[in-house]
């Protein structure tokens, strides 16, 4: 086989239907003491082959697309299931010292997304494949927080805002986040008002779908990810209807301010769903 043909058929290998999205966004990085910006964004391959990372571009929306290029000393090539971020070039020192191995570290050229660039107040950001299809999106409206990641629930979970949760806690980068679904689910937790008022009679009331072979729990954390409360629910046909009064375990009272609500559904004891919202406790 001549070289031209064999570099023909290495071309066409690796990017056979490659899918990456973005996972992952770091708008407002804590502080580093190497004194640098560590925002990034995350890419995942959910395909079933290798992906050339370097023939997508990024883009804010409305803006031009830039390519990705990749640092010295790390792959084009992103395996199936394996992980690269988009970082400033001038902190690839810590990112390689801190991410996974085999994580392919990229910087994202004229656009200069990260290093400042992911606005604190909220955006969207377009990732494209080599025919200029946007294939994965990320949006967020207001400040996250500082240190605060946000994550895509699942790779397959749609392109919209309610597929991405906030972890006040820091991000998972070049590994799998906190919440990963493989498979869109159904619409199973409905949350009219994200806000508890329960000195005015208002409990925080939400409706949950779990089915009669499922087991879900429902919990209630601080900021900073301590468990507060916790609400077994067993399944059974039509839902259930759930109400959360500002108190903890204990019975104690809770202090006004933003709490975090995860519901989490299992079978047979495997993970099938998972989502964090923030909710709000008014005293007044």
């Amino acid at each position: 086989m001549s070289k031209s043909l064999c570099l023909l058929f290495f071309s066409l290998a690796v990017q056979v239907h490659p899918q990456l999205v973005i996972t992952e966004v770091m708008p407002t990085p804590a502080p580093g003491a190497d004194g640098q910006d560590h925002e990034y964004i995350e890419l995942y391959n959910m395909g079933g082959q290798t992906a050339l990372v370097s023939s997508y571009c990024l883009r804010r929306r409305g803006g031009n697309a830039s390519s990705l290029t990749v640092l010295p000393g790390h792959s084009t090539l992103i395996p199936s299931g394996g992980f690269a971020l988009i970082i400033p070039e001038s902190a690839s020192s810590y990112f390689k010292n801190s991410c996974p191995p085999g994580t392919s570290l990229l910087t994202d050229g004229k656009s200069r997304l990260t290093g400042y660039g992911l606005r604190n107040g909220g955006m969207t950001i377009e990732l494209l494949d080599e025919a200029g299809r946007t294939v994965s999106t990320a949006t967020w409206s207001g400040d996250p927080g500082q240190g605060s990641a946000l994550e895509r629930s699942g790779p397959r979970m749609p392109d919209k805002q309610e597929s991405w949760c906030i972890h006040p806690w820091g991000g998972t980068a070049g590994s799998r986040n906190r919440f990963w679904i493989n498979r869109p689910p159904g619409a199973r937790l409905h949350l009219p008002d994200p806000s508890c008022r329960p000195d005015r009679g208002r409990p925080l009331s939400l409706f949950i779908r779990v089915e009669p072979e499922e087991r879900a729990a429902l919990t209630i954390h601080t900021l900073r990810g301590n468990r507060i409360r916790r609400i077994d629910i067993t399944g059974h046909a039509g839902g259930r209807q759930v109400a959360w009064y500002g108190r903890d375990d204990s019975g104690r009272d809770l202090d006004a301010g933003c709490y975090l609500l995860k519901l989490e559904i299992r079978r047979r004891s495997k993970r099938i769903y998972a989502i964090l919202k923030p909710v709000m406790l008014v005293r007044q």
